[in-house]
């Protein structure tokens, strides 16, 4: 199941990027890609590794349910700080990169980085009780979410590469907030 939802996830995120460039055009999608590199510097110190340690701890030694809080306790202000980092970082960073118009789209982008470490959490945390299910249908939702409302603030916003760009880094914080709502709902309706 896993497999399967990370390839419709792939497909998804694919599909995604040749629409929005045509949409937003070069000078929006550069504005919009420029945001990553930190992002995925702060996504690997808050969240790269969780789902397979958890699965292992809580298929080893069960206490599922005290894993996840302690690992919540652990990583959420992990990425909470790593929220706060893109947050005060961004319009420096946006300056020194030579457009301060990115600045815009760390700003829109950075709650991800706290919402991925809940996801994370979540993930493993239903990988260790055997359950693939959740992981594949979150990875589609967050992607199909993401190429929605993606696609709907670029055209949206399509004249004004800013406001595009920006607004597509938020897709993906929107998109990140609705998974965790799913994987709260899964959470609490089967296993609390």
């Amino acid at each position: 199941t896993i497999s399967i939802g990370a390839f419709l996830a792939k497909l998804l995120g694919a599909l995604y990027r040749i629409p929005l460039t045509n949409i937003i055009g070069t000078e929006a999608i550069g504005l919009y890609q420029m945001v990553f590199p930190l992002y995925c510097i702060l996504l690997t110190i808050s969240s790269t590794g969780i789902p397979n340690s958890l699965a292992k701890i809580i298929s080893e030694k069960g206490n599922a349910k005290g894993v996840l809080i302690t690992a919540l306790k652990v990583f959420v202000p992990l990425g909470v700080t790593g929220t706060l980092v893109m947050l005060a970082l961004g319009y420096p960073l946006a300056f020194l990169q030579g457009n301060i118009r990115a600045g815009l789209g760390y700003l829109t982008l950075a709650p991800s980085v706290f919402l991925t470490s809940i996801i994370s959490c979540f993930r493993g945390y239903f990988q260790g009780k055997l359950n693939m299910t959740p992981t594949s249908i979150s990875q589609v939702i967050e992607q199909l979410v993401k190429l929605l409302v993606g696609l709907a603030f670029g055209f949206a916003f399509k004249n004004s590469p800013t406001l595009s760009a920006g607004l597509c880094a938020l897709a993906v914080t929107i998109s990140e907030l609705v998974t965790v709502g799913y994987l709260y709902y899964l959470f609490r309706k089967k296993y609390s």
